[in-house]
C-alpha cells in the first residue's frame, strides 16, 4: 500500500517534469534497459543492488532508504521524528504500550534494521514504559499484523495501546482486535505509521497514524534526479521530509483532530 502510493506519486511527478517513465518491479530488475538515463529506486536495496544501478547510470535516487553513506541521493520520511511524536503521545496517555514492528528485507533477501522500531523502543525506555513482552516483530503484511496482535492479546501482560509500524500491519492488528471484541480506543488504542489515507480513514474506527507525505517525497526525488542528470559531479544529498501525527478515532475522541 505504502510503496504503491510512493510509486504512483513518483510516476506523476516524473511525467509532470517531462520524463518518460518505465516501471520495473523488484523481481524483474534485469528488465531495466541498458540505456536508461536515471533510476528512482523505491524501497530497501542491498549494496550489491545499488552497485548494479550505478553501473547503468550515475543518476540514481533512492526513496525511503538512507543510502547517503554509499554516495547516492536519497529521500526519506522523518522516521525518528514521527516515531517520537507517536511515543510522546502514547506515553502521555497510557502505561502499558505495545509495539508491532516489521521484519524488513532488501529485495534480494538481506535484513534491514528498521529505525522505527529502535526509535520507539528507546523512547519507551526513556519514559520507563518499555516492556519487552509487549514487542512483536512480524512480516510487514496484513497477516503479520494480525498474528502479532493475536499474540499480544493472548499474553499475560496488560495492554492499553499499540503502535504499529505500517498501515498494512495495522489493518491486520485491527482485525484481530475486532475478532477479540476489544473496544477501540476504550480498551486498547491503536496508532499506525505511513497514513495512506485511502486505508486509514476508511477503516472502522479510522486509524490514528503518523502521516508520511508521499507526494512531497516523490516531488523531491524527481528534483534530485533532474539535478543529478544535469551534473553528475554534484555531492550526494539526503532529504528528510517531515511527518505529522494525525489523531483519529482509534485514539481518545476528545483528542481527534482529523
Amino acid at each position: 500500500m505504502y510503496y504503491m502510493s510512493v510509486r504512483m506519486n513518483v510516476e506523476q511527478a516524473a511525467q509532470q517534469a517531462g520524463f518518460m517513465t518505465m516501471t520495473v518491479f523488484e523481481n524483474n530488475m534485469d528488465q531495466i534497459p541498458q540505456d536508461i538515463d536515471g533510476i528512482v529506486a523505491i524501497g530497501k536495496f542491498s549494496g550489491h543492488q545499488l552497485h548494479l544501478f550505478e553501473k547503468l547510470t550515475p543518476a540514481v535516487v533512492v526513496v525511503d532508504y538512507d543510502v547517503l553513506v554509499g554516495g547516492l541521493d536519497c529521500v526519506l520520511p522523518d522516521f525518528v521524528g514521527g516515531m517520537n511524536q507517536a511515543a510522546g503521545y502514547l506515553t502521555t496517555h497510557y502505561q502499558n504500550i505495545g509495539l508491532i514492528a516489521g521484519l524488513e528485507l532488501t529485495t534480494d533477501g538481506q535484513r534491514v534494521r528498521d529505525v522505527r522500531e529502535k526509535t520507539f523502543l528507546n523512547a519507551l525506555k526513556d519514559r520507563e514504559r518499555y516492556n519487552p513482552k509487549l514487542v512483536k516483530v512480524e512480516n510487514y503484511t496484513v497477516d503479520g499484523g494480525y498474528k502479532a496482535m493475536k499474540e499480544l492479546l493472548a499474553g499475560p501482560e496488560s495492554l492499553d495501546a499499540v503502535m504499529v509500524t505500517n498501515d498494512a500491519m495495522a489493518v491486520g492488528a485491527l482485525r484481530a482486535l475486532h475478532e477479540a471484541h476489544v473496544v477501540i480506543p476504550d480498551q486498547i488504542a491503536l496508532v499506525s505509521f505511513n497514513d495512506i489515507e485511502s486505508v486509514t480513514c476508511n477503516l472502522y474506527p479510522a486509524l490514528s497514524a503518523v502521516h508520511v507525505a508521499t507526494d512531497q517525497m516523490a516531488s523531491v526525488a524527481i528534483e534530485l534526479l533532474g539535478r543529478r542528470l544535469a551534473d553528475s559531479e554534484l555531492a550526494p544529498q539526503r532529504v528528510v521530509v517531515g511527518t505529522r501525527l494525525m489523531l483519529r478515532q482509534s485514539t481518545p475522541p476528545e483528542e481527534t483532530n482529523s
